[in-house]
């Protein structure tokens, strides 16, 4: 499907799908990802469930770079709630030297 919802033809083994979100309007990470598992790509839970049953991925690949030593916390329920809907968090770290 295109991103309005529209078929495509033929079958595709292997699928990409990328969409980049700025961060930069949220005061955390957590807060970001909260508000995402509330958006309507994630709202229909049969369509998800189908997808992961089926081999598809979902994922938040997260890219953060820092100058200094810090940290982020996921509490469980923002981990619980990503596991439900199926969803891997993925963190890539880049520190300057």
């Amino acid at each position: 499907m295109t991103p309005k919802g529209n078929l495509l033809n033929g079958v595709y083994e292997r699928t990409s799908v990328l969409f980049p979100f700025d961060v930069e309007e949220y005061d955390s990470v957590e807060e970001f990802l909260l508000h995402m598992l509330d958006a309507d790509f994630l709202k229909d839970e049969a369509r998800l469930s189908e997808f992961v049953s089926t081999g598809g991925r979902l994922e938040f690949f997260l890219g953060i770079f820092c100058e200094n030593n810090g940290g982020i916390e996921f509490d469980t329920d923002l981990m619980r709630r990503l596991a439900a809907k199926g969803v891997s968090l993925s963190l890539d770290i880049y520190g300057s030297t």
